[in-house]
Order: structure tokens, then C-alpha cells, then sequence
């Protein structure tokens, strides 16, 4: 189906068995449907697409109260509101904009795109993938603008060279830390302090150009 606003697709399902949810064995007896729902996906040309599919019920039959399980995709998000791919879409949409930006332009509820973001983004650091940190970057994000509400970004390179947001200052084990060797960060009393003393070499930045490279000792700017 076809309108102006949106384009509303019905799928079937090819599945031909699901997990019971009480035993986790194959469940393959149909069971009845659930009622359509509507799975949001990325957009085509520009109007809102919808996937239109009725979920099975599959009945196990090794319990011995014979339990029904409503089939799962793999291609459908937690929550079962959007796909997986939509999801992929609107992270890298967030990529330097904000969460309101992107909700106005993509046509998403906000605390929606908030909920997508939150079950993507890890909450904390595996420790064990790093070896060596060796240089870190450091800057500050405004979490409430006009209040002096400011959070620290620590980034670095895995071991595969990509650019990746880690972990707070403090939160760095003990052995890492002794890794550090150059920290560059942009002219903030409160970065330069806490690093002067800590590393081999401090790199400050402003408008993207280093404008000062101090040694190990260096007490301020």
C-alpha cells in the first residue's frame, strides 16, 4: 500500500520454526498468527516505509504442557518498532549532529532515536582488547548548555586503527595508563593539570592546530 506519507509493505514470514521460550528447543507446530504489526524501515524516495507482517505461533512439543512461542527476526530490533537496518541508518545519522537534528529529519520520536542509542552504545570498556593505548585525545561535550555542565570525551585507535570514543580519565586501569605516552588536548586549565605530570608529551590544541608541545613536568599553560 501506497500513500503520500508513507508506503506500507506486508511480508511473510520464512521461517518454519522458532526456540521455545520455556525449554529453548526447535518449537515447529503452528500455532495460530498474532495480530500484523508494522516494523518501521528506511525510508524509499524520501517517504516513511513500514513492513506489515503477522508473526506465528509455534507450539513445542516437548514440553509437557505444550507452551506457544511467537516467532523472532533476526533482521527486526529489539523492541520490535524498527529494523536492524534502520537502526545502522540513524547511528550513523547521529554522527556530528544531535539527537534532536536527527529526529526532526529522519521523522522519529526522540525518545526513541534516545532508546536505539542507549541498546548500540556500550556503557563500558573492555579492557582486555587493549595492550598498549599509547595516545589518547581528550575534549569536552556541553551535556547542559548555559549551566558549566561539561563531560570529558577520551577517544583512541583500536588495534585495527579506527577511531574510537573509550572511557573517561579515571576509568583506565592502572596498566594502561602507564601505556600513555602522548595525550593532545584543546586549552582547558582542568586537562592540562590533571595530564601535565602524567605523560611523555602534551599536545594542546585550539581551532585544530598545535599551538604547544610541553614534556612530562610541565605544570600549566
Amino acid at each position: 500500500m501506497i500513500s503520500k506519507r508513507r508506503i506500507v509493505i506486508t511480508v511473510t514470514s520464512a521461517q518454519t520454526q522458532t526456540d521455545c521460550h520455556k525449554c529453548g528447543k526447535p518449537a515447529t507446530k503452528c500455532y495460530g498468527y498474532s495480530s500484523p504489526i508494522k516494523i518501521r524501515h528506511t525510508s524509499i524516495f524520501d517517504t516513511q516505509a513500514l513492513l506489515k507482517i503477522r508473526p506465528v505461533h509455534y507450539q513445542c512439543e516437548h514440553c509437557d504442557d505444550h507452551p506457544t512461542t511467537t516467532e523472532k527476526y533476526d533482521w527486526c530490533a529489539k523492541g520490535g518498532k524498527v529494523t536492524k537496518g534502520l537502526e545502522d541508518y540513524l547511528m550513523r545519522c547521529v554522527i556530528n549532529s544531535t539527537v534532536e537534528d536527527v529526529s526532526k529529519k529522519e521523522r522519529i520520536g526522540y525518545r526513541v532515536l534516545v532508546s536505539i542509542m542507549k541498546s548500540r552504545i556500550d556503557k563500558s570498556v573492555d579492557w582486555e582488547q587493549y595492550s598498549n593505548i599509547h595516545t589518547i585525545g581528550i575534549n569536552e561535550i556541553s551535556n547542559c548548555k548555559g549551566h558549566q555542565y561539561f563531560i570529558a570525551i577520551l577517544s583512541t585507535k583500536d588495534k585495527y586503527g579506527a577511531l574510537i570514543v573509550i572511557a573517561v580519565l579515571d576509568s583506565i586501569p592502572e596498566h594502561l595508563r602507564r601505556t600513555v605516552k602522548c595525550v593532545c588536548t584543546d586549552i582547558h586549565d582542568g586537562f592540562v593539570e590533571e595530564l601535565s605530570n602524567k605523560t611523555t608529551l602534551l599536545c594542546i590544541f585550539k581551532n585544530g592546530v598545535i599551538i604547544s608541545e610541553v614534556g612530562s613536568g610541565f605544570a600549566g599553560v
